[in-house]
Order: structure tokens, then C-alpha cells, then sequence
């Protein structure tokens, strides 16, 4: 803007007129400037490692003019520690960079007698030591924590994005396949389950009992699925895994039963045969299905091969259909028949199964 000479004898509201258009044109300058400058982002992000540290980078986009920095980042100092940062970032060596550590908060300071232009690159990079999850948040709530400034002290729109960090998360392994309580038709299955990726090894247990005391398999293996053959039918299986690490996380426990018959077979027994008894021989306990047309009168009674009553199941009522039972935690090692009774009067229905406890 240039003004235009005043005379002597000129009055006064020209010198004004002058004044007052050297301003307006100086407010114009300054908002067209800040108005296109670019929003700067700083971004975290998410980030884990399997190891006991980690290095974390703090990423900028569009961080140009900028004379001086100003950032505060939260972390859980309950389970990390901050150890030191690398500055691999030449335009800070023009200026004072200070980095500290305070309770739970890391400070980020800098500023310099000109403007630099990063652009878009790594600010610095913060090192952590620990284990466990933390979030990484930055403080933009209190006044001056996150903040980039220009030469003039005029603050730059900024936008930070805060993230997460992770060391050496021990989760126990999820199960896929077959899912819990499966019904299989085939005595080969394929188990599949999801890997921590912070564990090279995985323990793979299979066991005819829900203590898994008398296991099947128990194999150390590397990947995430295992297939098995020869699975004795009309059995239940119990099957797990763990990660092998500091500690040893058991994931949940699915059951799998081996059945002769298809879905559509269930629907409706074959010819002279209601009941199944599985596993038999069993360890701990034995299952009982029982086929009703309609809702009936059932009991079930154990004996020894002597003849002796050992068991009573107690006189239920059934509904139309498959119907479970369970029997057989208090029975000693050895043979024995369990005799079903179904139905009342003249309708009524008898079956012995010879079975075996081991």
C-alpha cells in the first residue's frame, strides 16, 4: 500500500484516510495468510511389538512455517516407561529441541528464530519400555499443551490424532473350528484357532474328559490348525490351547462329539433302535440318548453282572423327541448293563446295553 504525499495545508482526515487504508490493507494480508495455511496433522497411530521396548515415531503432514512446538502426550506409566527419543529430523537442528518425562506425560518442546518446513515426515520418534496396553492421547484440552505457532506468535489450526501401544499383549488363543459342542459324522476333524502373533508356540491339548487328565494329544505345534484322525465315534472330546510364553493363557475349553448319525437321522431313530449310549467304553461319566415319539414315562436303572442293583436314575418325564441323560461319576472300574424302561402298562418298552467303565 502506498500512501499518497500530503501537503502541508491538506486537512487533516486525509492524513487519516491513509492511516486507516495502511490498516485494512495489513488486517487483509494477514487473514488471506492464515486462511491458506495448510492444517498440520500429527499422528500416533496404533502400534505393538513382542518385545520388552519399542519405538514409537510421531508423524506431521502440512507442517510448514512453523517457529515453535508445543506437545503433550499421555501414557500409562503404570505399566510403560518412557526412555528416550531420536531426532531424526534435520529442520529441528536449527532451533531447541527439549523432551522430558513428567508422572504421566511426556513434553515435546522447540522453537527457533525462523520458520522452518517439514512438510510431511517424522517429528521424532519416542522410545517405551514395559509390557502390557496403553493409549497414547494427546492433551488438547489444556490451553497451550498441543499447539504450533508461527514467527508472528499466531497459533497454526492443527489436528492431532492420538493412538495406542502395545507390548507383548498375552491373550489367550480364540477357538474357530469346530465350534463348541459340535456334532461331528466323521472320525477326522480339523481344529483351527486364532494365533497371538506375539507367540511362535502354541500347546494343542485333546482329552476324552473335561479335566484333561488322559489326553490324546498333546502337541507343541507353530501354526494355528492341526488335523486328527481316528476319533473313536460315539465319543466326547475335549479340546484347548494355549500360548507358550511368560504365562501360560489356556483358551476356553470346546466339547466335540463323534455321532454315527446324520442331522436328518436324529430326527428319527432306525428300526429297533431308541437309545445310544457314548462313550463306552467311558472314564468319568457316560451319556444316554433316548428316542420318544411323544412325551413318556422313562427310567433308567444300572446293575452289576452279578445282578445287583448300583444305580438308580431317577423316573422322568420325557419330551417328543432326543432326550440326554448323564450317569455313571459314582461307578466303580468295571462291566455292568444298564436296563432303560419306557412308557407305562401294556405300552411299555425295555432295552439292556451292556457297558463298560474303565
Amino acid at each position: 500500500m502506498v500512501c499518497e504525499r500530503i501537503k502541508p495545508r491538506a486537512h487533516f482526515f486525509l492524513f487519516r484516510k491513509c492511516i486507516m487504508k495502511t490498516r485494512f490493507a495489513i488486517i487483509t494480508l494477514l487473514f488471506w495468510a492464515t486462511s491458506s495455511m495448510a492444517q498440520i496433522s500429527t499422528i500416533i497411530g496404533e502400534h505393538a511389538a513382542c518385545n520388552d521396548s519399542i519405538t514409537i515415531p510421531i508423524m506431521v503432514e502440512n507442517c510448514n512455517n512453523v517457529a515453535a512446538i508445543s506437545l503433550k502426550l499421555q501414557f500409562n506409566n503404570q505399566l510403560f516407561n518412557y526412555v528416550d527419543y531420536s531426532n531424526e529430523n534435520l529442520w529441528l537442528g536449527d532451533g531447541l529441541l527439549m523432551i522430558n518425562a513428567n508422572a504421566n506425560y511426556i513434553y515435546i518442546s522447540w522453537f527457533a528464530m525462523s520458520t522452518i518446513n517439514i512438510g510431511t515426515d517424522t517429528l521424532v520418534s519416542l522410545s517405551f519400555a514395559g509390557n502390557g496396553v496403553s493409549m497414547l492421547e494427546w492433551d488438547t484440552i489444556t490451553t497451550g499443551s498441543c499447539e504450533y505457532v508461527d514467527l508472528s506468535g499466531a497459533i497454526i489450526p492443527s489436528l492431532f490424532t492420538s493412538g495406542s501401544l502395545s507390548l507383548n499383549e498375552e491373550e489367550a488363543p480364540e477357538l474357530i473350528a469346530p465350534a463348541n459342542n459340535a456334532s461331528m459324522v466323521q472320525s477326522n476333524c480339523t481344529f483351527q484357532w486364532n494365533q497371538n502373533a506375539c507367540f511362535n508356540q502354541m500347546n494343542f491339548q485333546l482329552s476324552d474328559d473335561a479335566a484333561f487328565s488322559n489326553l490324546i494329544v498333546d502337541s507343541i505345534l507353530s501354526v494355528n490348525e492341526l488335523q486328527i484322525t481316528g476319533l473313536t465315534m460315539q465319543s466326547n472330546y475335549y479340546w484347548r490351547v494355549a500360548n507358550i510364553g511368560t504365562n501360560t493363557l489356556w483358551s476356553d475349553t470346546f466339547t466335540l462329539y463323534t455321532d454315527l448319525t446324520t442331522a436328518n437321522e436324529l430326527t428319527q431313530p432306525a428300526e429297533n433302535i431308541e437309545s445310544i449310549v457314548f462313550p463306552n467304553p467311558f472314564t468319568a461319566q457316560a451319556k444316554v440318548r433316548i428316542y420318544s415319539q411323544h412325551s413318556e414315562l422313562i427310567s433308567m436303572n444300572v446293575f452289576n453282572m452279578l445282578g445287583s442293583k448300583v444305580a438308580i436314575h431317577k423316573t422322568e418325564q420325557t419330551k417328543a423327541g432326543w432326550n440326554n441323560y448323564s450317569f455313571g461319576e459314582d461307578l466303580k472300574p468295571g462291566t455292568y448293563f444298564i436296563l432303560i424302561e419306557k412308557g407305562e402298562g401294556k405300552e411299555s418298552q425295555h432295552q439292556s446295553i451292556i457297558i463298560t467303565k474303565k
